[in-house]
């Protein structure tokens, strides 16, 4: 499978943008990648919403936000 592109990562979560910088945009890249491989792209869509969550919370926790 070829690399996603963030646009490509963007459109199978149902978002235009998620904000972040690149290199925490190319680690969600590399992790929607694992998700397509173990899960299939059906998984993936369906369920977007909790997918975004669990990113969500993962920038949070490993970034040190303030968001």
């Amino acid at each position: 499978m070829p690399e996603l592109t963030p646009e490509k990562v963007f459109e199978l979560l149902g978002v235009e943008i998620i904000p972040a910088e690149p290199w925490q945009i190319k680690k969600l890249c590399r992790w929607v990648e694992a998700i397509l491989r173990s899960r299939g792209e059906v998984h993936l869509r369906e369920n977007r919403t909790e997918i975004l969550s669990q990113w969500e919370q993962y920038v949070k926790n490993e970034f040190k936000t303030c968001a």
